[in-house]
């Protein structure tokens, strides 16, 4: 049959044209400027952003572009991003730890305090985890008892 495509081929041709659009993100868009992940700026969020579009569960971008929005003060988009990162990476501690500091700018204690446990039986006697914990119950951090 001349012509004619079968359902394995129109299911090749697909997933192909999916890996391909998957694989290059914006780029293919002839409108769009050339996205280059290794070298997008520790500041430029909407790079970022669209860095994760095309590299979905590289959790040390996540964290970058987390403490991009905290240094822009948008504490919400940065719990948002590192909440993103620990469903990647549940037992990552140092990502628990920012969002326990993200949840403290936005006034959550309870919510910090459970991050720093969390992270505290990740990585028992660890001092991040434990001065989150002591800044979530209201004392100051680093002093030894």
């Amino acid at each position: 049959m001349a012509g004619h495509i079968d359902r394995l081929s129109w299911c090749v041709i697909l997933l192909t044209a999916f890996f391909f659009v998957r694989t290059l993100g914006e780029r293919t868009r002839p409108d769009a400027a050339p996205l280059d992940c290794e070298h997008a700026a520790a500041t430029d969020i909407t790079a970022m952003d669209r860095c994760l579009t095309v590299r979905p569960g590289d959790v040390e971008l996540m964290a970058e572009l987390a403490r991009a929005y905290e240094r822009a003060d948008r504490w919400d988009r940065a719990e948002s991003v590192y909440r993103r990162a620990i469903a990647v990476d549940v037992d990552d501690s140092d990502i628990r730890v920012r969002l326990g500091h993200a949840l403290l700018r936005r006034g959550d204690s309870g919510g910090a305090r459970r991050e720093a446990e969390i992270a505290v039986a990740l990585q028992p006697g660890r001092r991040e985890p434990l001065d989150l914990m002591r800044q979530a119950n209201g004392e100051q951090p680093g002093l030894d008892r």
